[in-house]
């Protein structure tokens, strides 16, 4: 917040200082989804005003394509025409203390359809020179304004022949993203009230692309969507459709769409699997053993098997694959009747479900069999989430919802189904039945903190959460460009605090960013694959601020690593996943290899690892050295060894164990040659269940282990012997660090009644000097500390003008075998009043300019020469960042504030 204090005449008291937003004036009403180009926009705000003015101030909406800051630089102002909406220009809202401004998009000369970053804003001028003196800003937020015109497909169309095709179609001017949508049942239109709406959707592939052209199979730009496709199917008929994005995110896909295009692909087919079991049947066992028959075993490598659950979709029951696995032929060689057994109570929760098995050759090319249904049953309850924005104004706090917002779900304890497309609507609600367990669920939302909380689904039960998100206490903006200036799409840009707490964002189309972040020293770069990762550099950020860090240049690597992916046969491989490695860590991937098998990547010089897989092949695998571009031939093997099973997590979730697949989890493979390890692969289990599937060369034994984020290290290395082409299982296990949580409350210090829940408070678990885990309670009051590994503890609470007053049942928390002694806490706090001032000196006594870095309670960097106020009793760790003789000195200070204590601390630095 900038000091008003220099304009006493000019300008009067702060009346809305939030947490929401650390600008004068706060936005309380504003679009929250996409908009018609003729449709009248309102926004609202609250805030300070001129001294004499009525509050709040006057303003003009300022717009831009790319974020802004604090800068009314290369923005445009909003000009509204009163004659068309017959509103006035800074309307006051009577009783209300918040004013507002109606306006269309396209009245306006330069907001077409697209996106853009507004703020509303006031430039003060000097009552007696009227030169501008200081500019009252709120905080900056987003509009879309949507086209009319939906996109239309180009190609393929009718009947081809190849079977990874690339879909193309035409710029439609405005629209950043474009979002497609395969499936391999006709889409019905109905046209009856003038306007195209799908009527049924079985999708097989999605994909959102700021490009007007992409391939069959080709990783999905935005992340959200599918990455591992079906094989096509010669002798199918499949629909197309390309809808207008303008988020790179399935939320931000509009619901105009176009004309659905056919084609059908011609070729020769493997036969066709045909569905045994289950047909028709209501299930509710904890396994289930697909069964299918017509098996090819001349031709077969391996079988996919995929179920579809009808998931919401832009107000379409659409099918979509909620689970996927595959098994190799060769299991089945003396058999008619192929199977697949899997953990129904990980996977499934109450619905229908429609199933069909795809064979696929030696080549990778599929043959998919007609889809069957069945219903599953089990215990299911309702959650019901709410995301919400509180907005305080000078008489009342307003509550805004937040529309759009992601809701991240981890499974804790129950079914490990993924909740597809999960994510609140314009009104901040979304509400869907879900399995009976306990998740760990994360909203997330551009311009807002992450916000997450545990929550349990009871059978027959609606459980409600109210998540109310809070905005950053400052920002970071800027972009990524080329070397000719041209900003970097989708690039990503990660920021690393000085407490190691690291935010990420991703470019827009204008490769523009924003990163959300409190106050403290930050490192920051960008990269994206194809560029050589910037330089990081370091920027200190205040309080409030919104700091510009300009333009980041990213140069391009200068070497391709290219070539093909065949099998022993020469012929090209489809749908095999290649990767470049450098020092074990992936820098380049391709999920899905097209018809023709090509690959390219482009790296700098240096020593990598080229690694081609796909089950039911053997890995193929080749170390360079670049000094120049290569191409390069990898083959792979039919009738490989393949293992499939889980990493198993165990925790304790509420005094109880609880073991769960985890996500994410890396899987390493080393094939014992005389006792010692060579070739070792790795695999990551799915994101959604947790398992996994990989192809090892048959009749080897092999040593395996697994490790994941949030577990303790792996030590239990297992042996496992292979046969060629036979699946086997394989499971592990991994002890999990410990979670705790509780909330925060303000009390009264003289009665010790609770006033209200105390949100913004940093919750801190030290270990001596050393920060172990943080968390910040939500509005709400709640907070959850993670990933805390075993150990003895002491826990701290603090925030900016408040004071500890108690932890209950105490501060101390021990750790053992990932059990914690204590799983909740109640913190009470009070109002601070005391106030704590800083002497740095060096070793020879003077005193120097320093940086006083507070650790713990609380968060928040002071120059030596302020003082912290409204503190409380309690202990302080503070690190001391000071320049002596060209030496930085970081050196950290523990001491103690109590209720007879002097308002000033007095601090000595150590000279390095």
């Amino acid at each position: 917040m900038k000091l008003k204090g220099a304009l006493p005449a000019v300008i009067g008291l702060l009346l809305c200082t939030t947490a929401s937003a650390q600008t004068e004036y706060v936005l309380t009403d504003f679009p929250v989804a996409a908009m018609a180009i003729d449709t009248i926009v309102t926004v609202r705000w609250t805030g300070i005003a001129r001294e004499g003015m009525p509050v709040p101030d006057s303003g003009y909406i300022y717009y831009s394509k790319t974020p802004g800051g604090m800068s009314l630089k290369n923005r445009h102002k909003v000009v509204v025409k009163e004659n068309t909406l017959k509103v006035f220009d800074n309307q006051l809202i009577a009783g209300a203390d918040q004013r507002q401004i109606s306006f269309r998009p396209s009245n306006q000369s330069e907001m077409g359809p697209g996106k853009y970053y507004y703020v509303v804003a006031w430039p003060v001028l000097h009552p007696q020179t009227g030169t501008a003196v200081d500019t009252f800003f709120s905080n900056e937020l987003q509009l879309i304004v949507e086209t009319d015109q939906p996109t239309e497909l180009l190609a393929p169309t009718d009947t081809i022949t190849d079977l990874t095709p690339t879909f193309s179609w035409d710029v439609n001017p405005g629209v950043p993203y474009y979002h497609l949508i395969l499936s391999d049942e006709k889409i019905g239109v109905d046209s009856a009230t003038g306007e195209y709406k799908i009527q049924g959707l079985s999708i097989v592939w999605q994909a959102i692309t700021p490009n007007t052209q992409i391939v069959y199979g080709a990783p999905d730009p935005s992340g959200t969507l599918t990455a591992d496709p079906p094989p096509m199917s010669p002798g199918a008929t499949y629909s197309v459709v390309v809808l207008n994005n303008y988020g790179n995110h399935p939320a931000y896909t509009s619901t105009k769409f176009g004309l659905p295009k056919t084609f059908t692909i011609a070729g020769d087919t493997l036969k066709r699997p045909v569905n045994i079991y289950p047909i028709g049947d209501t299930l509710s066992d904890s396994t289930i053993t697909f069964k299918w028959t017509n098996l090819d075993k001349q031709r077969a490598n391996t079988y996919k098997v995929y179920a579809y659950i009808a998931s919401p979709f832009e107000e379409v029951d659409a099918q979509m694959v909620a689970w996927q696995n595959e098994i190799t032929a060769g299991t089945f060689a003396n058999t008619d009747t192929a199977s697949m057994t899997i953990d129904a109570r990980k996977i499934f929760t109450k619905n229908h479900y429609t199933w069909k098995v795809i064979a696929c050759d030696e080549r990778g090319a599929g043959s998919a069999g007609d889809t069957t249904s069945f219903d599953y049953t089990s215990p299911t309850g309702r959650m019901r989430i709410i995301t919400l924005e509180e907005i305080p104004t000078s008489d009342k706090t307003l509550t805004k919802e937040v529309a759009a917002v992601e809701i991240k779900v981890e499974v804790v304890d129950g079914s490990m189904e993924k909740p597809l497309l999960f994510y609140t609507d314009n009104k901040g609600l979304l509400s869907r039945d879900r399995p009976v367990g306990t998740y760990r669920i994360t909203a997330s939302k551009e311009g807002f903190e992450e916000l997450t909380r545990t929550v349990t689904v009871v059978e027959n039960e609606t459980t409600t959460d109210s998540l109310v998100l809070q905005r950053p206490d400052a920002t970071i903006f800027g972009s990524l460009v080329n070397e000719a200036g041209v900003g970097i799409d989708l690039g990503t840009v990660t920021a690393v605090s000085e407490l190691n707490d690291t935010v990420y964002a991703e470019t827009d189309r204008y490769g523009s960013f924003v990163l959300s972040c409190y106050a403290a020293d930050w490192q920051v770069w960008g990269k994206k694959s194809g560029y050589i990762t910037s330089t990081p550099r370091e920027v200190t950020i205040a309080y409030g601020q919104s700091f510009d860090l300009g333009p980041d240049t990213l140069a391009r690597v200068p070497f391709t690593v290219s070539g093909v992916v065949q099998n022993t046969k020469g012929q090209p491989m489809i749908g095999a996943k290649v990767a470049i490695l450098q020092d074990g860590a992936v820098v380049g991937e391709l999920p899905s290899s097209s018809q023709d098998g090509t690959f390219s990547f482009s790296v700098e010089a240096g020593e990598y690892v080229l690694r081609a897989t796909k089950t039911g092949f053997t890995s193929a695998e080749k170390n360079l050295q670049v000094a120049s571009s290569q191409s390069i031939a990898l083959e792979m093997s039919p009738g490989a060894a393949m293992v499939t099973g889980y990493v198993i997590g165990r925790t304790w979730v509420n005094g109880d164990t609880v073991r769960a697949p985890i996500t994410g989890a890396e899987v390493f493979f080393s094939r014992l040659s005389g006792g010692t390890r060579v070739d070792t692969v790795s695999v990551v289990t799915d994101n959604t269940y947790g398992n996994y599937t990989i192809s090892l060369t048959g009749g080897d034994t092999y040593e395996y282990w697994s490790r994941a984020d949030g577990f303790a290290p792996d030590t239990d290395v297992q042996v496992l012997p292979t046969s060629p082409g036979v699946t086997i299982s394989a499971d592990d296990l991994l002890k999990g660090y410990a979670t705790v949580n509780g909330s925060v409350v303000l009390v009264d210090k003289n009665t010790n009644a609770v006033l209200d829940p105390a949100g913004g408070v940093t919750v801190s678990l030290m270990d001596d000097n050393k920060l172990v885990a943080s968390s910040k309670s939500s509005a709400l009051g709640d907070f959850e500390l993670r990933s805390i590994p075993d150990g003895n503890y002491l826990l701290r609470a603090g925030k900016d003008g408040l004071a500890l007053k108690t932890i209950s049942p105490g501060t101390g928390l021990d750790v053992s075998d990932g059990r914690p002694s204590t799983v909740t806490f109640s913190i009470e706090m009070v109002a601070g009043d005391r106030r704590v001032k800083w002497d740095v000196r060096n070793a020879e006594g003077t005193n120097v300019d320093a940086s006083v870095k507070v650790q713990s309670p609380l968060r928040k960097t002071l120059e030596s020469t302020d003082s912290l106020q409204n503190a409380g009793s309690g202990v302080y760790v503070v690190a001391v960042d000071a320049t002596v003789d060209t030496l930085i000195d970081l050196a950290y200070h523990t001491f103690t504030v109590d209720t007879a204590a002097a308002d000033s601390i007095h601090i000595d630095s150590v000279r390095l």
